[in-house]
């Protein structure tokens, strides 16, 4: 705990509402969840709120949905 998990977007459209899926190494959904309305320009996402202190050490397959966009990114849980 006390880690600040954070990813930059940009967004140039007028609002989205992202959506973030946490997949564990089998493929499986261990969170789903939406975040708040995301205005056009730079925007900090709070990534420590979907790394719930209940997910096991382990690979993750992280999923942002930005409207007609999909951002992955590998994560390495290890606490």
């Amino acid at each position: 705990s006390g880690s600040n998990f954070t990813m930059l977007i940009d967004v140039g459209v007028d609002m989205i509402v992202p959506r973030y899926e946490l997949y564990n190494i089998r493929g499986q959904v261990a969170v789903s969840s939406s975040g708040d309305d995301l205005i056009q320009g730079r925007h900090e996402l709070q990534l420590s709120n979907i790394l719930s202190p209940q997910l096991s050490n382990g690979v993750y397959f992280l999923t942002i949905h930005l409207q007609d966009v999909d951002l992955h990114q590998r994560i390495t849980l290890i606490k």
